[in-house]
């Protein structure tokens, strides 16, 4: 049976790691320091002197690197030592005076201490803690035959194939050990995570009763954050209400009157040339007598374009980071797609938040997903499929589009006429009207 630590890590590598970083930085040197003396051109003596050098700066970075370890992790200090060890060896192939043998011997000083047994043993521990003494004996039973090993293939290089051939064999092991551990560190740890992640779904729909489902949506939309782009909860372009910049202070009194929003988008020459955000207090800063000059480009702040495939919890994050809520969605382009902002985000936690406009519309009847019997539904076209998903209990893919319109549009490859009927992800699409090319309203058969 393999024996690995996390679950992904065999723990025989960490052995063989501690063959080539003590093979490398500690009996190497004892074969060569004749023959590296000579290629310098210095004396044995001082070319042993500045060999020991690089272990005496073991000892000064060892607590630094025990910091590391707690900080960052083993396995992520193991493969930057011994990435390190290959580059003070390679430096050593090119080395031909004092500054470059003193400048080699400094990397390999600090890849000795970041890639020898203590950091082994702690990686060890970190991944596996129930098995560690078994996993510390194997890692130790590697190391007590490292010098077995090097000094045969060493002694093998510098009789056949010469100095350098050393230097360039243990610059590539180092190379490749650190490269091993860095794919495992990067990759192989994600798929750990995400089968923590299920287990955690798991757990999430295990316990509570029926009363909780509010409750264990919102903990399931959490885990969700880092799965969702902008671009699948934006509101587009084309819904979105913004305002020319040549505006006049009479009709912008006029046409916030009629609008539920906070923040506008202020556009020059063209609706899609987003130059500013107008926030509705700046109108407290407009004096009496200044209507007439009135500009407002002045009062704007500078617009946040962020990417559409930004994913939500980053853009959370980011949101609270600069303390703003509002911010513009472009594509790879630089086209400006739509907006999002936090009571978006926040409404992919916790379901639709209805403020007194959203109270509005629905008294009028307008619901965007509206049951008509126990298995079917009316729901207009601009519905996003994370909503739809929620409130029919499926799962339809959301890489490939984001609406109800958008999912009919990419699923039948063609552009619908009304009445036609679509089967897909085991669900029946009636289309009941469009506008130009747009669906409008579709009707969900389960």
């Amino acid at each position: 049976m393999k024996s690995t630590l996390g679950g992904f890590v065999p723990v025989h590598s960490l052995g063989i790691s501690q063959i080539v970083a003590y093979g490398a930085m500690f009996y190497s040197f004892a074969q060569i320091k004749v023959e590296l003396a000579e290629k310098l051109g210095m004396s044995l003596e001082t070319t042993t002197m500045i060999v020991s050098l690089s272990l005496f700066i073991n000892v000064l970075i060892s607590s630094y690197v025990g910091y590391l370890i707690d900080r960052s992790g083993g396995l992520k200090v193991l493969s930057t030592g011994l990435f390190i060890g290959s580059i003070g060896f390679i430096s050593l192939y090119f080395t031909e005076d004092l500054l470059g043998f003193l400048f080699s011997m400094l990397l390999i000083g600090i890849s000795f201490s970041s890639a020898s047994y203590n950091v082994a043993f702690s990686t060890a521990i970190q991944l596996d803690d129930q098995n560690s003494r078994k996993n510390i004996t194997i890692i130790t039973f590697y190391g007590a035959i490292a010098s077995s090993v090097c000094w045969l293939t060493i002694g093998f290089l510098r009789n056949y194939f010469g100095l350098d051939s050393i230097f360039l064999l243990l610059s590539l092991s180092l190379f490749l050990m650190a490269l091993y551990f860095f794919i495992n560190l990067n990759f192989k740890k994600e798929e750990v995570s995400e089968k923590r992640e299920e287990e955690l779904r798991g757990a999430i729909d295990l316990h509570g009763d029926d009363s909780s489902k509010d409750e264990k949506n919102m903990l399931k939309s959490i885990l969700d954050l880092d799965d969702i782009t902008v671009g699948s909860i934006m509101i587009p372009r084309k819904d979105i209400f913004s305002l020319p910049s040549n505006i006049k202070y009479n009709e912008l009194i006029t046409k916030l009157n009629n609008s539920p929003h906070s923040r506008i988008p202020i556009w020059e020459k063209n609706p899609e040339n987003i130059i500013g955000i107008f926030h509705i207090r700046k109108l407290i800063e407009i004096k009496v007598d200044e209507p007439k000059t009135f500009n407002i480009k002045s009062l704007c702040q500078k617009p946040w374009f962020i990417p559409e495939s930004t994913r939500l919890d980053n853009q959370l994050l980011e949101f609270k980071r600069r303390k703003e809520h509002f911010s513009i969605v472009v594509d790879e382009y630089g086209e400006f797609l739509g907006i999002v902002t936090l009571e978006d985000i926040i409404e992919e936690i916790v379901g639709e938040i209805d403020d007194e406009q959203d109270v509005l519309k629905i008294s009028k009847g307008s619901e965007d997903i509206k049951s008509i019997s126990g298995k079917t539904y009316l729901v207009k076209g601009n519905v996003t499929i994370r909503e739809l998903n929620k409130e029919l209990n499926i799962n339809i893919p959301v890489s490939n589009a984001s609406t109800v319109a958008g999912l009919v549009l990419y699923e039948s490859r063609t552009i619908p006429t009304k009445g036609q009927v679509f089967s897909f992800f085991d669900l029946k699409f009636e289309i009941l009207s469009k506008k130009n090319n747009q669906i409008t309203l579709v009707k969900i058969i389960k």
